[in-house]
């Protein structure tokens, strides 16, 4: 048995809430702490993962609550996200893998992280693509890109089946429809708004299901909102907000009941978490190809379609193509 801990600020239910829980669901061999700072209503996420516990602590004694962990558990090895200056001050017991790991596709938001970390103590970077760290050796320097490791983030299909729950979506949209299936958060990198166009630019049939994850600020709720309302797309459109794993299963399982469609209009990906989740319960997929390479393993014959960065005619030509 390997000891880890693992140190994230939020405690919700979005793309590094799977990438905790899979890590603990398919290794169960291993023990893992999972340290937070925000309680963002993601705790029963874990639950029933008896290999996992999950502790949420005040950020104003996260250091010295993270000494206490690393003295009492005494971890194999510890990977933190997005905390830089808690990376620096961990202590590291002998035998201890110190990594950081970047899941974020925002190459300034990594490079931010990095001016804030001490690089010197960390013994290994984590990304989740080789595509991830190609575009990142053209910035860093080669000293310190030797640190850099890509770890897949891993799919848990015991979830993303075509056997199980659905959502009736005929019930939800009062008719019978279309569903089209969109994953992400209220930002223009995750191409909102394009999915609406999107919405707009296809018949009527056609309904749009945005799973977004927890938003604190109602500005960002408010503009989607909006923008669906002039784009005439309010009464097409299903809006959930910080879904489990499972219930985000059973709506993909619905749209492929539907005859729907898994779409990505996101600009930038690290790894495309959502992407395999759809396909592993048959939905088929369309997706711009964002600016850093991901999926370059999936091709029309698993279901998954792709356009250049922006092409909405497209993504509506192949919908209606392939319908």
């Amino acid at each position: 048995m390997s000891r880890h801990l693992i140190v994230y600020p939020n405690c919700s239910k979005g793309g590094v809430t799977s990438v905790i829980r899979n890590r603990a669901l398919l290794h169960p061999e291993n023990e893992i702490i999972a340290v937070f700072i925000n309680d963002r209503g993601g705790r029963d996420a874990y639950a029933n993962i008896p290999n996992l516990q999950v502790r949420v602590v005040d950020e104003r004694v996260l250091d010295s609550y993270l000494a206490y962990v690393v003295s009492t558990f005494n971890p194999d090895q510890t990977s933190i996200l997005n905390l830089p200056l808690s990376a620096n001050n961990i202590p590291k017991h002998e035998g201890m893998k110190l990594v950081y790991e970047f899941h974020s596709s925002s190459l300034l938001s990594i490079h931010k992280e990095l001016g804030k970390l001490d690089v010197e103590n960390i013994d290994e970077f984590w990304v989740p693509s080789e595509q991830m760290r190609s575009v990142l050796s053209t910035e860093l320097e080669s000293e310190l890109m030797q640190k850099f490791q890509v770890v897949p983030n891993e799919v848990n299909l015991d979830v993303f089946t075509k056997e199980g729950k659905r959502i009736n979506l005929a019930l939800v949209f009062e008719q019978p429809c279309k569903p089209l299936v969109w994953i992400g958060r209220l930002e223009w990198l995750k191409g909102d708004v394009d999915f609406l166009r999107l919405v707009a630019a296809l018949p009527d049939e056609y309904k749009a299901v945005m799973i977004v994850s927890l938003e604190n600020d109602i500005l960002k709720v408010e503009r989607i909102l909006h923008e669906a309302n002039a784009l005439g797309v309010s009464d097409r459109l299903h809006f959930v907000m910080d879904l489990s794993q499972e219930e985000v299963a059973a709506y993909m399982r619905a749209a492929v009941e539907n005859s729907g469609w898994f779409v990505s209009t996101s600009y930038n990906e690290s790894f495309g978490y959502a992407v395999y989740e759809a396909l592993g319960t048959g939905l088929r997929t369309v997706a711009f190809r964002p600016q850093v390479e991901v999926w370059t393993d999936l091709s029309e014959e698993d279901g998954a379609f792709f356009v250049p960065l922006g092409d909405i005619r497209g993504m509506k030509d192949i919908i209606l193509s392939q319908s």
